[in-house]
């Protein structure tokens, strides 16, 4: 990761003459971090703020503030009492870590564009952030308070997993073009492969350095980094494991990975039952995910 600053610029490099060739703009324009997620890091840095705070950042802005009303009175916390203001919603169902990492990853995704060109027949960006923030959140509720993991950044993290996709979209969109068209020529290539092949480079590796400049915490630097390193041994290893092991649950085709979920699954010190109990969660809030994932596309 110390290497990832001359990688982008060696990449960059690389492929500005063919920017110039395509008459396209030579200045890359990195969108500075929204001041809704400047006040909630600064808030998060600050040992003496109280609640009142937190709701004064977030109900300035009304589309943050009605998705996390929404997600606080779902089946998802099956909490039979609704939510009537943002301050019960905060104490009594969310709580204040998982209420800063929710807001701050909405303001952050609001900051990129969605590409013009998607890979045909992906699912939507924010359904697959959506679900495996939920997943992962699910998963960080299950370890034991030892391992020190917080549900409420493993819910950030995976609200950012594929954030590489926004910020390369975002800040190259002909190359994000052409990495579109050769992912739906071979489908089953990993995106990893194609990026380099069209990048030089990961969008993990630009993603993270984004997220790093922006000053997020290392946990979610490093898991965005590190996550299809499947062999990682290093800082924040657990979060790289758990959000690893989120985007397992949710494939697909995921007995194909069989021997890498029991290796995450030992790892973490999870069980099968664990899982079981992850997935039938997922499944019974897929409603209430799909209205979350449609309003923060809006």
């Amino acid at each position: 990761a110390d290497d990832d600053e001359d990688q982008i610029l060696r990449a960059v490099e690389t492929f500005t003459t063919r920017r110039i060739e395509a008459r396209l703009d030579e200045t890359l324009v990195i969108p500075p971090l929204p001041e809704t997620a400047q006040r909630i890091i600064a808030l998060q840095q600050d040992p003496n703020f109280d609640l009142q705070d937190l709701v004064t950042i977030i109900e300035a802005d009304p589309a943050i503030s009605a998705r996390l009303m929404g997600w606080a009175n779902s089946a998802f916390y099956g909490n039979g009492t609704p939510s009537k203001s943002l301050n019960d919603a905060i104490m009594r169902v969310l709580g204040f870590d998982l209420v800063f990492n929710m807001a701050l990853g909405m303001s952050i995704g609001a900051t990129l564009n969605l590409p013009a060109h998607h890979v045909s027949g992906a699912s939507p960006y924010w359904l697959d952030a959506v679900y495996c923030a939920a997943t992962m959140e699910s998963l960080g509720r299950l370890m034991p308070k030892s391992t020190g993991v917080n549900p409420g950044t493993c819910y950030l993290a995976g609200l950012l997993s594929n954030f590489g996709t926004l910020v390369v979209g975002h800040v190259f969109p002909p190359q994000y073009e052409s990495i579109c068209r050769v992912i739906e020529a071979n489908p089953t290539l990993p995106h990893a492969y194609v990026d380099q092949h069209v990048l030089h480079l990961s969008r993990e590796v630009i993603a993270s350095a984004l997220l790093e400049l922006w000053e997020l915490p290392e946990e979610i630097t490093i898991a965005q980094r590190f996550q299809h390193i499947h062999d990682y041994q290093g800082t924040h290893q657990t979060y790289v494991y758990l959000l690893q092991l989120s985007v397992l649950l949710l494939h697909s085709n995921r007995a194909n990975h069989h021997e890498q979920v029991e290796s995450l699954i030992k790892a973490l010190e999870l069980s099968h039952d664990d899982l079981d109990e992850v997935v039938q969660a997922i499944m019974e809030s897929q409603a209430e995910l799909g209205e979350l994932a449609a309003t923060l596309a809006q």
